[in-house]
């Protein structure tokens, strides 16, 4: 399915449930959890052949 990406990072894992309510109440399909680390901008440890895990 083709469509808008949109990715949240957060420091503290307490507000990933607040993420995850607030784009559902927005429209979101597929919701997607990974864990890694953003260096200037970019996601330096993204494995694009890992698995997703795929919040239902």
């Amino acid at each position: 399915m083709a469509g808008m990406l949109v990715a949240v990072a957060f420091d503290d894992a307490g507000q990933e449930s607040q993420a995850v309510d607030l784009l559902r109440r927005l429209g979101a399909v597929q919701i997607e959890r990974a864990r890694g680390n953003i260096v200037e901008g970019d996601w330096a440890d993204f494995d694009a052949s890992s698995p997703p895990d795929i919040l239902h």
